[in-house]
């Protein structure tokens, strides 16, 4: 029985390495072709290499074999997802070989948004909605201080063990809260 797991491991992690490597090599392929089309001197040559990359190239993105990804969308979806349970940024992050120090911003760390409306829950306890169609509930029973006839923001941050804090203005005590929405 130990050899078949040992000899699993082996094969898992040789399949492993080969998808790595895969990938790599498919990056390495098209940086290739456009460095050998950079490099020839005779312009229609030049254009007529380019042409057939850029063909090849177009072909593979709608055959979904390269996939194109906007970082301003990366972004954007990074932050739709700040707070929710099974965030799917590592993820994303592994396929596009980001390291997470790399990649963590402020953005992945804290939010900032207006809140459209507060209502206090029968537990005493507040249920947030924001500009960005977000939904927090307060999960302490800290109390919290918001002023009327105001337009008043949050800030929610990261906090330990996968919880979160918001606090009101960015003045006051910082409560515990969860995302439901």
């Amino acid at each position: 029985m130990p050899k078949l797991v040992l000899y699993l491991l082996i094969f898992t992690t040789y399949l492993m390495a080969a998808t790595a490597h895969a990938q790599s090599s498919q990056e390495s392929d098209i940086m290739t072709e456009i460095q050998k089309c950079h490099e020839i001197q005779e312009d229609r040559t030049r254009l007529s290499c380019y042409d057939a990359f850029a063909t090849t190239f177009q072909s593979n993105v709608k055959g979904g074999n390269i996939i194109v990804i906007d970082k301003a969308d990366i972004e954007n979806k990074m932050q739709e997802n700040f707070g929710m349970e099974n965030r799917e940024d590592d993820k994303l992050r592994e396929a596009l070989n980001l390291q997470t120090d790399d990649a963590e911003k402020p953005s992945d760390k804290e939010l900032s948004v207006v809140i459209t409306e507060a209502r206090r829950l029968n537990n005493r306890k507040y249920r947030f909605y924001l500009e960005n169609g977000q939904v927090w509930d307060q999960t302490d029973s800290a109390y919290v201080y918001l002023p009327k006839n105001k337009e008043n923001f949050v800030i929610i941050k990261k906090a330990s063990l996968g919880s979160f804090q918001l606090r009101v203005n960015d003045k006051g005590r910082s409560i515990r809260v969860k995302r439901i929405k």
